[in-house]
């Protein structure tokens, strides 16, 4: 992961992440076509920049920020869906939709104490395992079902 000015002026970092969104706050979604969104959303997380800019995570494709983490946050979710997902070794499966979703999913289970990070992420030596489709789908398939118990319906 690239590492862009560390020091940059968290107004400055912020300045570039607005400038970057292309969001419509209004209807809270991108001011895309849905052919862009569709590109968007199915992008190979290897065609996409994912670096640190300042004090923040940037998750950014085709010139847009689609998310975006303060590092230093102890909830710094993004960050270990990068770790698990493995951009190391490319797969057609790993989207920028898929990372964020994961993202969303780790941060769900950990807040809520599941343990699933380290049931089903982990071997039982605690290292990471190797990050497969199977794996992803079994992890995401109980995130979402406890993220359903807890919230009613799915938010990621």
């Amino acid at each position: 992961m690239k590492l862009l000015n560390r020091k940059e002026p968290l107004k400055t970092t912020m300045a570039f992440i607005e400038a970057h969104r292309n969001w419509d706050y209004q209807n809270q979604k991108y001011r895309l076509s849905k052919e862009e969104e569709k590109r968007h959303n199915k992008a190979k997380l290897e065609d996409c920049d994912i670096y640190q800019r300042g004090k923040f995570l940037i998750v950014e494709y085709n010139n847009i920020v689609h998310y975006w983490e303060r590092v230093e946050s102890r909830y710094n979710f993004m960050d270990d869906a990068i770790y698990y997902i493995d951009l190391d070794r490319p797969a057609k499966w790993k989207t920028l939709e898929r990372l964020i979703s994961f993202r969303e999913a780790i941060r769900e289970t950990e807040v809520n104490f599941c343990g699933y990070v380290n049931s089903i992420l982990r071997d039982e030596y605690g290292n990471k395992k190797r990050m497969t489709f199977k794996l992803f789908k079994n992890f995401m398939l109980l995130a979402r079902a406890h993220d359903l118990l807890h919230h009613g319906k799915n938010t990621f």
